[in-house]
């Protein structure tokens, strides 16, 4: 009997000496970055604009105020009724369209002279926003997330102006 429990803990002590050994030879999992990569950022983008196709107008409003927001000059165009109807109306027919080109367009805002990238919990929080029926529900959900990007472009200037 005490060779028998000297085998069993003998065996369960190699067992552990050799799951430990194991472990170490095992390389460790890398963590997700805390922000999106470049190919994350333009996927999250293609999302965004996929998702807004069914509500142009009001995703259209929200980035009108916050580009207002951020723009004195803009904002104060944007006082002009008759302005303001024109860019709605132009804009809600581009978020329409946005949808099949996206890709293209988000390549291009997804770079970092447009903003730092997002980060890695707002991918969570935009699919609460599309889940939301109420149009402009979803817009004051999505705005918070999307600011940053126009604060960014506004204290550094749009790419390619000096």
């Amino acid at each position: 009997m005490q060779n028998t429990l000297f085998r069993i803990a003998m065996g369960a002590a190699l067992a552990l000496v050799a799951c430990r050994h194991q472990a170490s030879t095992t390389a460790p999992a890398t963590p997700p970055s805390a922000t999106l990569s470049q190919a994350e950022m333009v996927d999250l983008c293609v999302n965004l604009h996929t998702n807004v196709a069914a509500c142009p107008l009001e995703f259209t409003k929200m980035n009108l105020d916050l580009r207002a927001k951020y723009s004195p000059e803009f904002a104060q165009m944007m006082q002009d009724p008759a302005m303001r109807q024109a860019a709605e109306t132009e804009g809600a027919a581009e978020t329409k369209a946005d949808a099949a080109n996206a890709r293209a367009q988000c390549s291009e805002f997804a770079k970092p002279e447009w903003g730092a990238p997002q980060p890695r919990t707002d991918l969570a929080k935009l699919d609460a926003c599309y889940a939301m029926t109420n149009c402009a529900a979803q817009m004051q959900c999505i705005a918070p997330i999307v600011e940053p990007r126009f604060a960014y472009r506004a204290a550094h200037g749009q790419p390619g102006q000096h």
